[in-house]
């Protein structure tokens, strides 16, 4: 059985763009998902909330240690304690992390390759209908990243 995104909350909140791409299919539901998630906080970020680190699932994991310093930076901890930054680096290398001697099972994956791949596995065409559905939202909030980057 699988699941389907309720889509009814958002008739009437999608672009003209959006509607005619005509939302059928996993990825324009996927894409109106994070649409609807993303919508408050561009919002937030349009009214000057400055409070806000913008990163993207694909940067996060392209190089875990900038990430974590610019995370730690962020919220005005120390980068002198390096548990959080080993277990970040341990849980998505892909190898086998531990604690306390126990291994822990998955825990670790590939989070460079994982993050990237949908791009192998999605279409020309859905991607274009995910940029519709999305309306310029991750352009927008890459923006405010790069403007605003630690």
């Amino acid at each position: 059985m699988e699941w389907q995104m309720p889509l009814k909350h958002l008739e009437g909140r999608l672009s003209d763009a959006a509607q005619r791409a005509n939302p059928i299919g996993p990825m324009a539901e996927t894409s109106l998902f994070w649409a609807e998630i993303y919508r408050p906080t561009l919002s937030y970020l349009r009214d000057g909330g400055n409070n806000v680190l913008v990163l993207s699932h694909e940067d996060m994991f392209e190089d875990v240690e900038r990430t974590y310093q610019s995370i730690a930076k962020f919220l005005d901890l120390s980068d002198t304690d390096h548990r959080a930054l080993n277990f970040a680096r341990e849980s998505t290398s892909a190898s086998t992390a531990t604690a306390e001697g126990k291994t822990l099972h998955q825990m670790s994956r590939d989070s460079r390759t994982l993050a990237r791949s949908f791009r192998q596995k999605t279409s020309p065409e859905e991607l274009k209908t995910s940029e519709l559905m999305l309306d310029g939202i991750y352009d927008e909030l890459r923006a405010f990243a790069a403007a605003h980057a630690l």
